[in-house]
């Protein structure tokens, strides 16, 4: 669903996807055990034990995981305010290793004839090494070198973080009358430490031989959700109802110490900077969604009103930034069945983008004194409309979807960079007047039964920012497309193969440009023993196309920047089943939007 109704939490510019699952079967034990490796020092070991019957469901899992990966970046700023005007160039690779360890539950038990008790959680906890060079050189506009030092930086990180849900559901008619009432509360921990040496190699144009200084950066955060949400539906006026009301209470905290020493042996700091904030934001929602068909037309109406308040205290200040707003989200779903397998639909939303804390934050020390960025305590959330007609043809040799689409947001992020005279590059985030897009995607897909099935989807688009409420000069607008597509062919009952592409288009920003970039992945999967296993293997990335750079520019300075990742990793995989698996019944049930959701960010 690109336009989820009023039902859904209207957080976030991503689509839905319904997972309807059987219900009522009596399995036993089952489980599996599976194993990947890499080229590229990425290892996977996982677990899952199963256990279905009678009333009792229960399905669970344990995973161990280790990553290692790798990256170069590139950066040339000139800058245009300086007497002469000066370029800073900066050189950096990076190294980073982690190792993590993850496991899951999902519990149900029938009551009564109809009613389902429930319970899932998620656990995680990881840990992270990131090694990097970073080579600056301060140069004249002639490129004649005036200073030149390297930065190494060392930094370690772990975190740790639980997610435990439970509800009930209750059915009076199946896909007529239901109640589901769940609760869910989420807490997280993280920590890092990071160690950065500059060597100086040349001041002023001159060769120096100067201590190592040293910046230690300890960040020490944390996260609690608090969630409670029940749904309702039955029928009405010959249609169907639904009603629901969800709580929610988001919090975060962050504490930033910096520490510059003169050299690797001083005892006490020269410079120490300490900042952080603490945030709190609460969410009331009632939504009603009411839905109808009348023979090949069909139409579903929502709104959705929400009541927000969140605080943002800096630890710096005794200042502190509140914010309530309230606001109501439309939903209009309307479709016509022209004959079997052609059909048109009008679909509108409306959406929210809420702001990070950490976009909020005026306070956060940098570890790079020449490349600062600061949050903004009075940034807006994000808004956005959007209307998209859809009309697809389904028939014998597979589906061709036509969609176009407007879409206007309000009030959107946007990072501007400035540089002073003393060459230093601060970023903060603004809010820009509008953005609006309007376009089409084409989509063509095979039937998935045959030998060869997969789709293509291509999509032009307008797109068009407006941030002259910042700066007269920021406008942007551009004309842009994407496509992408995947391919599987079933080479013998038990071998299958598929390759996947996608091009993300170039992005128009305020103060510039960012690149677009092209994913590719080819794999085959040859099953085992009937389908009691699997042997795979995939490479992500197979040409190393994958690369990024971008370019701004205004009144103060002109950059561009380029990166690279290595993406390309070929993958062996081995997995081995036992039992047969049970299946979770739905516990979100009717109409259009069947089954479990699961957001698209």
């Amino acid at each position: 669903m690109p336009n989820p109704s009023a039902k859904h939490d209207p957080e976030g510019m991503g689509g839905i996807v319904n997972i309807v699952l059987q219900e009522n079967l009596d399995l036993g034990l089952s489980g599996s055990l599976s194993a990947n490796t890499s080229t590229r020092h990425r290892h996977s070991f996982w677990g899952r034990l199963n256990y279905q019957k009678g009333r009792f469901t229960v399905f669970t899992g344990v995973g161990l995981g280790t990553y290692q990966d790798a990256g170069t970046s590139y950066d040339l700023r000139q800058n245009l305010v300086t007497s002469p005007v000066t370029l800073i160039e900066q050189d950096a690779v990076t190294d980073s290793r982690s190792l993590n360890l993850n496991g899951d539950w999902t519990a149900e038990l029938k009551v009564g004839q109809r009613g389902t008790l429930w319970s899932n959680a998620w656990l995680y906890g990881g840990g992270w090494e990131n090694r990097g060079l970073t080579e600056y050189g301060i140069m004249t506009d002639a490129r004649s070198l005036l200073d030149r030092y390297d930065r190494s930086t060392d930094s370690e990180s772990k975190s740790a973080n639980y997610n435990i849900g439970v509800g009930f559901k209750q059915i009076f008619q199946p896909q007529k009358e239901e109640l589901t009432v769940d609760g869910r509360v989420s807490s997280g921990q993280s920590d890092n430490d990071t160690r950065l040496r500059r060597l100086f190699q040349m001041l002023e144009g001159q060769p120096v031989q100067l201590p190592l200084e040293l910046t230690l950066n300890e960040i020490e955060s944390g996260n609690a959700d608090l969630w409670l949400q029940a749904d309702y539906f039955r029928p009405f006026a010959g249609g169907r109802i639904d009603i629901g009301y969800r709580s929610y209470r988001r919090s975060q905290d962050n504490d930033n110490q910096l520490r510059v020493f003169e050299s690797l042996e001083a005892p006490v700091p020269s410079e120490e900077t300490r900042a952080g904030y603490d945030y709190d934001e609460v969410f009331h929602s009632l939504y009603s969604t009411l839905g109808r068909t009348w023979g090949r037309f069909g139409a579903q109406l929502g709104l959705r009103a929400e009541l927000s308040r969140s605080r943002f205290e800096s630890l710096v200040t005794d200042a502190s930034f509140e914010r309530d707003y309230n606001t109501l989200f439309p939903s209009v779903n309307v479709s016509w069945t022209l004959r079997p397998g052609r059909t048109a639909r009008l679909l509108y939303s409306k959406r929210i983008s809420r702001p990070n804390p950490y976009y909020l934050d005026p306070f956060v020390p940098a570890t790079d004194p020449l490349n600062r960025s600061y949050g903004n305590p009075v940034l807006r959330p994000s808004y956005t409309q959007s209307v998209t007609f859809d009309f697809s043809w389904t028939g014998s040799k597979g589906t061709l979807r036509v969609a176009p689409y407007y879409r206007r947001s309000t009030d959107v992020w946007e990072r501007i960079r400035t540089v002073d005279t003393l060459r230093v590059a601060s970023t903060r985030w603004e809010n820009a007047a509008t953005a609006t897009a309007y376009g089409s995607s084409f989509t063509i897909s095979l039937p998935p039964t045959r030998r060869v099935s997969g789709s293509t989807s291509f999509s032009v688009y307008h797109d068009v920012r407006d941030g002259t409420n910042i700066s007269s000069a920021y406008r942007r607008s551009a004309v842009m497309w994407s496509m992408g597509g995947n391919v599987g062919v079933k080479i013998t009952p038990r071998l299958t193969a598929q390759t996947y592409a996608n091009y993300f288009p170039t992005q128009s920003i305020l103060q510039g440009r960012a690149s677009g970039y092209t994913y590719t992945s080819v794999a085959v999967r040859q099953q085992l023993w009937g389908t009691r296993g699997s042997l795979s293997l995939s490479i992500n990335d197979p040409f190393d196309l994958y690369r990024f750079n971008s370019s701004t520019r205004d009144a103060t300075h002109i950059q561009n920047s380029r990166s690279s990742y290595r993406s390309r990793v070929a993958t062996v995989g081995f997995t081995w089943n036992f039992g047969r698996p049970p299946q979770q019944m739905s516990r979100r049930s009717g109409g259009e939007e069947v089954g479990e959701t699961i957001r698209v960010r």
